[in-house]
């Protein structure tokens, strides 16, 4: 799990019935969560780490989770060659 700290933003009702994903990016090592509202309204969530492909159904787009981590180096680790 990405931040078991991280809360979701204040929302307008209008917003968060309008609201299908909420992804959190984790700010120390190669891991995202997506939250997803299936069909009945209930959240749901997806835990991806390095090598796994993303997919935003309600937006129509697919994606290597490497890409959102492009250029970034963790404290602590070296950086690749």
């Amino acid at each position: 799990m990405v931040a078991a700290q991280a809360h979701f933003p204040r929302f307008t009702p209008e917003e968060y019935f309008a609201l299908c994903d909420y992804v959190l990016v984790s700010a120390d090592e190669v891991a995202i969560d997506l939250y997803h509202k299936n069909e009945s309204g209930k959240w749901e969530i997806s835990n991806y780490i390095a090598g796994d492909a993303i997919e935003l159904t309600s937006v129509n787009l697919t994606f290597e989770i490497e890409q959102v981590f492009e250029g970034i180096v963790f404290v602590g680790t070296k950086p690749p060659v």
